[in-house]
């Protein structure tokens, strides 16, 4: 399970492409800007990205 860390404040802005975006694609993008900022706080049953191996980080 992956969850934020418990420092982490997120804002989020959402541009006009969201107004047609799936929730799908918009959980999609989320997950991976947040990733990319270190913001997830890693629990040991997280897995990794798809395509991506935990040392890629």
């Amino acid at each position: 399970m992956t969850a934020l860390a418990d420092d982490v404040d997120v804002v989020v802005r959402a541009l006009p492409g969201a107004a047609t975006a799936s929730s799908s694609e918009l959980d999609r993008q989320l997950r991976s800007g947040l990733r990319r900022l270190g913001a997830f706080a890693e629990t040991p049953s997280a897995a990794p990205a798809p395509g991506r191996s935990p040392a890629a980080r």
